[in-house]
């Protein structure tokens, strides 16, 4: 399968960004979205056998509140869990990507940036609206879309 001329154009002028989901550190030993909220259903009182992912996480913030919801996530995929593989190596370096937009509370990525890269951590809607179209600096720009553990709201 072909790369589109308009996507290779984009990497190559170095105006593409990429989604990065739990599957990336999934490689580091993290675990996977699923595998890092669903743990939580039997402490749910009444969670619906139905419920996704998302639901037990608002059902266990409804239940409990967000501040012990982030300390369990911390617990599992905070700080000094986990490394950077070479595929987070390729993404903050090797791809020459402006942006990267992620769902993960992780850092890895920012961990595989420290050595090679500037970056700078989006995790609010100011910043995120504010980011440049078009930017020309080197420095890549981390959209946490969830937030992270430094800013959990």
């Amino acid at each position: 399968m072909a790369v589109p001329d308009a996507l290779a154009a984009a990497f190559a002028d170095n105006n593409a960004a990429v989604f990065i989901g739990a599957g990336l550190s999934a490689g580091a030993g993290l675990p996977t979205w699923n595998a890092l909220i669903d743990p939580l259903r039997p402490s749910i009182s009444d969670c619906p056998d139905d419920a996704t992912s998302i639901d037990v996480a608002q059902f266990y913030c409804n239940e409990f509140n967000n501040t012990d919801l982030v300390n369990l996530l911390k617990s599992r995929v905070g700080a000094g869990k986990g490394r950077p593989t070479p595929a987070h190596r390729i993404v903050v370096n090797e791809l020459m990507l402006s942006r990267v937009y992620t769902t993960n509370f992780d850092c890895l990525l920012e961990d595989a940036c420290k050595k090679l890269r500037p970056f700078e951590r989006i995790y609010d809607d100011g910043a995120a609206a504010s980011l440049d179209a078009n930017p020309s600096s080197s420095t890549l720009r981390i959209v946490k879309l969830h937030g992270d553990f430094e800013q959990p709201a």
